[in-house]
């Protein structure tokens, strides 16, 4: 074999290497991917059945949710215990004329039975607002289903109607309705919910805000008790008027819902605000600063002592007269002679004698008269001459006032 020979014959047997291995490596390649395909099919059947078991969990999980709200079993209970329940959010909130009406139940298939509920009455825009969430809040399975209102001519009154559709299920527990609570009713959400439906007053005209009449400044005394009545008026006929008070500044002050009541301690001004809030919708509110200024009281007025009576002269000493002069010099004396006491007194210069509830002084005794000092008076009186004839010599206030 030349050397052309053996270099084709290499070459021939070089590719019928590569063809077998090729050819063997096709069918690697095709067993393999048929094997993938396989496999693929294979996951997919896996996670189709994962599928259905998460809906089926999910499905278990919502229908015990469910079970937890929604009404028991027994018809006769389920429709007793929702028809409460529903009258007993009617009452407290205080609808007038309220009517309550159930349909006949309707079961569906075996899954649930469903039971419709026909509520009306008379209640404001903030009544019925206030229905509308609890019905939405309470933990019940329930919905609904219609509602329509009417405005009552000359009222701030709606004529309302709701329906409402509520479901049993056959694994629900026996359970008393419970209401919906306190802090959801005084949380964000249902102040949010009025703010919303009240604050654009869709039956009514805008609303107008109160007016108070109050007096700016009021000034009383420590001890003395204040007593201040809050008044507005408001230019909506249907609207009422509700008050309040800031007390921070009058300590102990009272306030009964219209009337601040207060007795201050100390001087001083205070400040008190008043707010008056209508009912209308949206409420509108006015409010006023009342001060009130306190000071010491004055001082009580001094008493004046009444005048004392004049003390009585001579021209009351009845029954008393002078009846003789003895002596000589400074030694002189005088006879008074007191009939009405049956007695005399004899009397020397600057000795004093009593006739009664006259006072008297001798100052000078002459021959034939005396001088006698009785109640800032100096009178003369002869010898034999009665007191009560004594005549005024001077006046002796008069003469200190000179």
């Amino acid at each position: 074999m030349t050397k052309r020979e053996r270099i084709l014959g290499a070459i021939v047997g070089t590719m019928a290497v590569l063809f077998v291995v090729g050819l063997g490596a096709w069918k690697f390649t095709d067993a393999l991917s048929f094997r993938n395909s396989q496999i693929a099919a294979l996951q997919n059947e896996i996670n189709g059945d994962r599928d259905v078991t998460v809906r089926g969990t999910r499905a278990a999980d919502d229908l015990a949710e469910f079970a937890n709200s929604a009404l028991p079993q027994n018809e006769s209970d389920a429709s007793h215990m929702y028809r409460t329940w529903l009258l007993a959010q009617l009452e407290s909130l205080g609808f007038d004329k309220t009517n309550l009406e159930s349909n006949q139940s309707q079961k569906v298939g075996d899954a649930y039975v469903m039971y419709q509920f026909r509520a009306s009455g008379h209640g404001d825009l903030e009544q019925v607002t206030e229905l509308m969430y609890r019905i939405e809040a309470a933990d019940i399975l329930h919905r609904v289903r219609g509602f329509s209102v009417t405005p009552i001519l000359d009222t701030r009154l709606l004529d309302f109607t709701i329906t409402t559709q509520v479901v049993s299920l056959d694994n629900s527990l026996e359970r008393r309705l419970a209401d919906v609570s306190q802090e959801k009713l005084n949380g964000p959400v249902l102040k949010a919910y009025k703010e919303k439906v009240l604050g654009r007053n869709l039956f009514g005209p805008e609303n107008k805000p109160p007016r108070l009449k109050m007096p700016r400044t009021i000034e009383v005394s420590t001890g003395e008790r204040v007593s201040i009545t809050a008044e507005a008026d408001d230019p909506d006929e249907l609207d009422s008027v509700r008050y309040d008070a800031d007390l921070s500044e009058v300590d102990g002050a009272q306030f009964n819902g219209r009337e601040l009541s207060w007795s201050p301690k100390s001087a001083g001004e205070y400040n008190v605000t008043f707010n008056a809030d209508d009912n209308g919708f949206p409420s509108k509110r006015d409010s006023q600063e009342v001060r009130i200024v306190v000071s010491e009281p004055a001082p009580p007025p001094k008493r004046e002592e009444p005048p004392k009576p004049a003390a009585p002269g001579l021209e009351k000493a009845l029954f008393a007269e002078i009846t003789a002069i003895t002596g000589s010099g400074g030694r002189r004396k005088i006879w008074v002679s007191i009939k009405s006491e049956g007695r005399t007194v004899r009397v020397g210069e600057g000795e004093s004698f009593q006739v009664g509830d006259v006072d008297a002084t001798v100052v000078t005794i002459n021959n034939r008269d005396a001088e006698v000092v009785s109640a800032d008076k100096v009178y003369r009186v002869e010898l034999g001459q009665q007191l009560v004839e004594a005549s005024i010599v001077r006046d002796l206030t008069k003469d200190g006032a000179e």
